[in-house]
């Protein structure tokens, strides 16, 4: 198996691994993988690796709307081109610059003074009319959806005994990556604790995976 093959969909030894992309997509595919996309078969342990709407719609606005713009400095591009390349900004970048409902210009205006918490209301807001353009910001279930798994274990990754309980079961140690730092995670996930409008915005974006996943924990760790 080539070393840079990668699936959302995964065999190790007898189990079944399903995650989405800022469910330990990167994770999953550092592991001893036996087979990429496997065929189901009742002999196999299906799991599923999900997160807490609320803890996911955080990280992906981190990661892709905020740190790695960030750290490119996209506030001082001059080259609109750019905007369309994947590999400058991330994958999110363009969808948002095409976005006519976007107010790209405001945007990079407050990513230049650092306003997260403005800059994710504005990622809430828009996030309806482009959640179904990638599959980082698309519905968790929508995986099951399409492969028609019946799933036998879910594993919340954020939940620090769950993910001991899949390396038991894996017999491998999970690394980490693709980090995000605490204490936004922490002001963000305060931010929705705050704001009734943030936490039903969400619940209506996310309302299949509210209703299908077993989801208990409301905030990060």
């Amino acid at each position: 198996m080539s070393i840079n093959a990668r699936a959302r969909v995964v065999r190790i030894e007898d189990a079944i691994v399903i995650t989405n992309y800022k469910c330990m997509y990167s994770s999953l595919n550092k592991l001893k993988i036996c087979e990429l996309n496997p065929q189901d078969s009742t002999a196999y342990q299906k799991i599923m690796l999900y997160r807490h709407p609320f803890n996911r719609t955080v990280s992906c606005f981190l990661n892709w709307m905020y740190q790695k713009p960030l750290q490119k400095k996209l506030f001082e591009n001059n080259d609109k081109n750019l905007l369309s390349d994947t590999n400058t900004y991330g994958w999110l970048i363009p969808i948002l610059y095409e976005t006519s409902e976007f107010d790209f210009d405001t945007y990079l205006s407050l990513l230049n003074e650092k306003k997260i918490k403005k800059l994710f209301k504005m990622y809430i807001e828009i996030l309806p009319k482009i959640k179904n353009k990638d599959a980082h910001m698309s519905s968790q279930i929508e995986i099951i959806n399409l492969y028609k798994y019946k799933i036998d274990t879910y594993i919340d990754v954020d939940n620090a005994d769950e993910i001991k309980l899949l390396e038991k079961i894996l017999k491998q140690k999970i690394p980490k990556t693709n980090k995000s730092k605490k204490r936004r995670k922490s002001k963000l996930m305060q931010c929705i604790e705050k704001s009734q409008k943030i936490r039903d915005g969400i619940h209506v974006i996310y309302k299949d995976d509210f209703d299908s996943l077993p989801v208990t924990r409301c905030l990060v760790d």
